[in-house]
């Protein structure tokens, strides 16, 4: 049976990819977050978002939900202070904070996405990397010449996966502005076989395919000082803190800052994690959304599953 989809934005700043009142229960499939909000994908193709109401109503605006009346979501991506969303033949969308137009319409059709500060990459379906929005102090011929199967944003800098396994990681150059910080989040150790890579704030993370973590860049408050003896079969960086999911028992482990609690992993069987500024949020088994960290804005009220459909 073919279903119909909308996309609505409620005044809880939702926007919602879905379809309409069925039968079946929905559950959440997967998540992601931003600096201040969070976002997740059920199996109905529904995204719902929670946390900085402002990204609703004032700072970061909401791309009118009219245009993408129609949309049906089967993958998300984080911003800064955006979301993004693409089907199923990689047509995108994009709502949030756009003052360098790294939330206008994405001009290629994507494999994959990740937005920084002021800006967003994609690998497109040449498995090339293109980026679009401000193109301050991001050194794009890093990736020129490249085939990439993912891509990861920090708040300045972007990095590459590529098909071979390796990374590239760009937008480290110390520029003239106070903010233009290279603390070695570019610095992409020798190491081959990595099958994922996630940026923070001002430090980088890669998972290799033998569930071996390796993180550099900052480490003021031990972010990038992996668990020893653990392998995992996912790993998140947030701002300044970062997550993982052990391999095989789905168990979360978080390091880095935890002044709100961001770090403070709580127990059970895990499927999916990610990081944000102060807070992190798991998925669980059952399809269930949990957050941890600082509780204000809404940053940890994740829909539970009897309100999604």
């Amino acid at each position: 049976m073919k279903l119909s989809h909308c996309i609505v934005a409620l005044s809880v700043w939702l926007v919602s990819v879905c379809a309409p009142a069925g039968a079946w229960a929905a559950r959440f499939v997967d998540i992601e977050a931003g600096a201040r909000h969070t976002c997740g994908l059920t199996d109905t193709g529904r995204v719902y978002c929670w946390g900085r109401e402002v990204m609703s109503n004032g700072r970061y605006p909401l791309v009118a939900s009219e245009t993408y009346r129609e949309f049906d979501a089967a993958r998300i991506a984080r911003g800064t202070h955006q979301g993004f969303a693409m089907d199923a033949n990689g047509k995108a969308i994009c709502w949030g904070e756009n003052d360098a137009d790294q939330c206008a319409i994405v001009p290629e059709k994507m494999l994959a996405i990740s937005g920084a500060d002021r800006h967003a990459c994609g690998v497109n379906l040449r498995e090339a990397i293109y980026c679009w929005g401000s193109d301050d102090h991001m050194n794009l011929s890093s990736f020129n010449g490249g085939t990439y199967a993912a891509v990861a944003s920090g708040y300045f800098h972007t990095c590459g996966l590529g098909v071979d396994g390796k990374v590239t990681c760009a937008g480290c150059e110390r520029g003239s502005a106070e903010r233009d910080i290279d603390a070695g989040q570019c610095d992409v150790p020798e190491h081959t076989a990595i099958v994922a890579v996630t940026a923070g704030r001002l430090h980088t993370c890669m998972l290799d395919e033998n569930g071996q973590v390796v993180c550099f860049g900052a480490s003021r408050f031990g972010q990038t000082a992996v668990p020893e003896s653990v392998t995992f079969s996912q790993v998140a960086a947030g701002s300044m803190h970062t997550c993982g999911i052990e391999k095989g028992s789905g168990r979360l482990y978080c390091w880095g800052r935890d002044k709100e609690g961001q770090s403070q992993a709580p127990d059970g069987v895990f499927t999916d994690v990610t990081a944000g500024f102060k807070m992190s949020c798991g998925l669980r088994e059952s399809g269930e959304v949990v957050c941890w960290g600082e509780d204000s804005e809404g940053f940890l009220s994740a829909p539970g599953l009897s309100t999604i459909r």
